[in-house]
C-alpha cells in the first residue's frame, strides 16, 4: 500500500516565499523560527512513518523524532528557495536519510545513554541550587522534581503537536481515557505559556530537541535554556491546579 506523502499546513506561497526571501538575506530569526514551526510537523509524521516501517528496536521513537529534527534544520540551513523547488521534496530524502542514518549507528548502550541524558537535563532544570538545604526545603525540592517530572512524561507521550488521529499509534492503546484525556489538556495549557516557554516545551518534547540544540535556536545559553524549562513546567502545574480549583467549584 501506498503510503501519502504529509503535506504541511497550507500556506500561500507569497508567504512562505517572502519567508524565505526574509530568512536567507537578513538571517530574520523570527521567519526562521515561523519556517520552522511549519515543518516540524512535517518532520514529525517522516519519523512516525519511519517508526512504522522500522525492522528492529534499536531506537525509541523519541530518537527517530531526534533525527527528523535535526536534519530539518540541516535541510533549512542548506535550502535554496532560488531553485524553485518546494521545501519538502528537498527536505524529506534528507530527513529519511537523517533518520536512516542515525538508526543505522545507533545501538542498544547508545539509546540507555541518551535516555539518561535527557532525564539528568530536566533533572539539573528543575532541581533547585541550595548548598545546605534543610529536610523540609529537600522534600519541597523532591516534590518539585517528581511532579516536574511526571508532567515531562506526560508531555513526551503525548504524540501530539497536533491532535492527529494519524499519530495516535504512539500511545499505546491500553492507556486509560484519563490519562489521555489529561494529556490533550496539559496541550492546551502549553498553548497558553508565554511564547519563549512554549516553543521549548513544543520543541523539546513534541520534536525531540536536546536542550542544546533549543539553546543554538533561541542563541541564549544551554543554562537559560534550563531555567525555561523549569519556569514552563511549574507554570503548567499551577494552571493545572487553577483548572481543578474551577472544576471543584461548580
Amino acid at each position: 500500500m501506498m503510503i501519502q506523502e504529509p503535506v504541511p499546513e497550507f500556506v500561500p506561497p507569497q508567504q512562505e516565499a517572502a519567508l524565505w526571501h526574509a530568512y536567507r538575506s537578513s538571517g530574520d530569526l523570527n521567519c526562521r523560527d515561523l519556517l520552522l514551526d511549519r515543518y516540524l510537523p512535517f518532520a514529525r509524521m517522516l519519523a512516525a512513518i519511519a517508526y512504522r516501517q522500522r525492522y528492529g528496536d534499536e531506537a525509541e521513537f523519541d530518537d527517530y523524532l531526534h533525527f527528523a529534527a535535526v536534519a530539518l534544520i540541516e535541510a533549512m540551513e542548506t535550502f535554496d528557495p532560488g531553485r524553485e523547488v518546494p521545501f519538502t521534496a528537498f527536505a524529506a530524502w534528507r530527513i529519511r536519510g537523517g533518520i536512516s542514518d542515525g538508526v543505522a549507528s545507533y545501538s542498544d548502550k547508545q539509546r540507555q545513554l541518551q535516555a539518561q541524558r535527557r532525564l539528568a537535563q530536566r533533572i539539573d532544570s528543575l532541581a533547585e541550587d541550595e548548598a545546605e538545604p534543610s529536610v523540609r526545603q529537600a522534600f519541597a525540592q523532591l516534590a518539585t522534581v517528581a511532579v516536574g517530572l511526571a508532567l515531562g512524561m506526560l508531555l513526551e507521550d503525548s504524540g501530539m503537536v497536533e491532535p492527529d488521529e494519524s499519530m495516535h499509534f504512539i500511545a499505546p492503546a491500553y492507556h486509560p481515557i484519563e490519562l489521555e484525556q489529561l494529556r490533550r489538556r496539559i496541550h492546551v495549557h502549553v498553548d497558553r505559556l508565554p511564547e519563549r516557554e512554549a516553543r521549548l516545551v513544543k520543541y523539546h518534547y513534541f520534536h525531540g530537541l536536546r536542550f542544546d540544540e533549543v539553546a543554538e535556536l533561541f542563541e541564549i545559553s544551554k543554562g537559560r535554556v534550563s531555567q525555561l524549562h523549569k519556569q514552563a513546567l511549574e507554570r503548567l502545574r499551577h494552571l493545572l491546579n487553577q483548572e481543578s480549583l474551577q472544576t471543584l467549584e461548580y
